[in-house]
């Protein structure tokens, strides 16, 4: 009889062992998350379930050490400065960089068993520049626009697409002839090897001319911004010789339209607190036809 109390003890304690046994922790895969002007997309960092074995409830911990120098000067970060909670199984991201971070996740058991494993976060960001090019066509002529993008990022290499379609010979390259019949403002949507997309600020201003009008009479607009930056109200001044009815488009760094609006005035006075801060993007048509475009910053 002790003998099989004996046994049956042993049995129920190697079944005990094999059903809870060490703890296992996961991590997760290392990934590449895409980021935008507003900072990462709402992205978790770990898996389901992040731990296994052991004796449950289980106690999380995330960390990281990452060191940037400027100039004689090191700076750590640890995972508080990229992660919204560290002390739980699948937190959000808040924060990236430009190299990889190595991300621990430790993990407790109810009985004190200690487990760990690691992910490799890699952060695509898109780099902007602030310039854009402008060509001068008569109407029925042709412009080869091969002067790259105003967007790029760190993930090469990268596929375009090009809007609006307008007298394109192929919207999906990097260099190509354009031929439209109005005055477009081009720009792109850059997607890269990462699989992370962002529309770029019009690039390409084309201003098509009818044949037979004056160009110098067409374009007599002379624009200036104040004040620049600005964090509450932007006046737009321009030469208008003729009184013509102008629309502003507005758009942001990504090619967004943010606003529309007319005028006939020789200054136009637009209220910002409705912009995000960074720069505005803005370009005046008379019927159609692109006169004049500029920017500003918010701030």
């Amino acid at each position: 009889m002790k003998h099989s109390i004996l046994i049956l003890t042993i049995l129920i304690s190697f079944c005990y062992y094999k059903v809870t046994g060490q703890c296992i922790a996961n991590a997760g895969p290392d990934r590449i998350i895409c980021t935008n002007m507003n900072g990462v997309d709402t992205t978790q960092i770990g898996t389901t379930p992040a731990a296994t074995g052991g004796t449950t409830p289980y106690a999380y911990s995330w960390e990281a050490n990452y060191t940037i120098t400027i100039g004689s000067t090191a700076i750590t970060k640890t995972a508080s400065d990229y992660l919204n909670d560290t002390t739980i199984a699948t937190p959000l991201i808040i924060a990236s960089e430009d190299n990889p971070v190595t991300f621990i996740l430790t993990v407790t058991d109810s009985v004190g068993n200690i487990c760990k494993d690691t992910t490799v976060i890699r952060f695509s960001r898109f780099m902007f520049t602030l310039g854009y090019l402008t060509f001068n066509i008569a109407q029925g002529d042709s412009v080869f626009l091969n002067y790259g993008t105003n967007v790029s990022s760190n993930f090469p290499p990268f596929q375009y697409l090009w809007k609006p379609n307008q007298g394109l010979t192929d919207s999906t390259s990097l260099s190509f002839w354009a031929k439209p019949n109005s005055s477009p403002a081009y720009y792109v949507t850059l997607t890269d090897s990462a699989g992370c997309s962002i529309e770029s600020a019009p690039y390409y201003y084309v201003n098509v001319s009818a044949v037979g009008i004056n160009e110098t009479a067409n374009n007599k607009f002379w624009i200036s911004t104040y004040p620049n930056p600005t964090n509450d109200i932007i006046n737009i001044s321009i030469v208008n010789e003729n009184n013509r009815n102008l629309v502003f488009d507005f758009f942001d760094s990504k090619g967004q339209l943010l606003k529309k609006t007319e005028t006939k005035s020789n200054t136009l006075v637009l209220k910002t607190d409705t912009f995000s801060n960074g720069p505005i993007f803005f370009k005046i048509t008379d019927q159609g036809q692109l006169v004049g475009q500029g920017k500003f910053i918010v701030k």
